[in-house]
């Protein structure tokens, strides 16, 4: 059975941040010119570091030739690729670096901070970008969703509010619609039935009808298909409260008769 090629243990030396098996690869006996040029494999190396380094990894490595100023097939930077893979320490480095525009965008228009919220990356990171000047409301090429729409979609709920909450308070735009019509509160329902979150939302200026197309129609406070909900106390906590908001920003509510019997008095409001 064949052991590890040479670049195979230097890609395990750069998964491990091992930097003394680098040097020992790269020079395998003393004095001697290092047989092997690691920027011969400057992009497996680039690529391996970006996923899995630490600073001075990255340092080590960039100080040995490789270049870590390319894109790959879809446009996307280091930084992007960086914060697609919540590597914080690569973060700070391609930060300080200097090397990369905060809003520099890929093949598909998205950016470092589009890329982070797909990615549920730390909240750490979304809030260093927007604290650097990172635009909070550019739109994929295609799909045209926002960062903002794009967190709404991630299932880790405490790190997903995080962002939510940093994008608002930056100025993020909370009723914009994508492609299809879909504002970032609908992503939310797409995804995740998370009330909390859709509170969250409202409190931020989500459209209230927006917030009803999937599930409650608020001219006659109907659930569309209470079946979907597992959790009908959470669900009623929530509709009481959309229901309040709804008074606040119209000054009343239609109270015509319910399509069926599932509305919000037919549901507890137990808390």
């Amino acid at each position: 059975m064949f052991g590890l090629s040479w670049k195979e243990k230097f890609l395990k030396a750069i998964r491990a941040n091992d930097i003394r098996a680098m040097e020992n690869l790269r020079f395998p006996a003393p004095h001697h010119e290092p047989p092997w040029k690691i920027t011969e494999h400057n992009l497996e190396f680039a690529l391996e570091a970006i996923i899995h380094g630490d600073q001075k990894t990255l340092k080590y490595l960039h100080s040995h030739g490789i270049n870590f100023k390319f894109k790959n097939f879809g446009g996307m930077n280091a930084l992007m690729m960086a914060v697609a893979d919540g590597n914080m320490q690569a973060f700070d480095y391609f930060m300080d670096s200097g090397w990369f525009k905060i809003n520099a965008k890929d093949k598909m228009n998205r950016t470092a901070l589009y890329h982070a919220c797909a990615n549920n990356a730390p909240s750490e990171i979304v809030e260093k970008l927007c604290a650097a000047g990172a635009q909070l409301n550019i739109r994929c090429k295609h799909t045209k969703t926002t960062a903002l729409m794009v967190v709404c979609q991630a299932k880790k709920s405490a790190n997903r509010n995080k962002c939510i909450e940093i994008l608002c308070k930056a100025g993020a735009q909370v009723n914009l619609k994508d492609a299809k019509g879909k504002s970032a509160i609908y992503h939310l329902f797409d995804y995740n039935r998370d009330f909390a979150t859709a509170r969250l939302l409202i409190r931020y200026g989500a459209n209230l009808e927006d917030a009803a197309t999937h599930f409650v129609h608020l001219n006659n406070l109907v659930i569309d298909d209470p079946s979907l909900y597992t959790d009908l106390k959470e669900a009623t906590k929530f509709f009481n409260f959309a229901k309040k908001r709804y008074a606040e920003q119209n000054g009343t509510i239609n109270e015509q008769a319910p399509k069926n019997k599932t509305t919000y008095e037919a549901l507890s409001d137990d808390e």
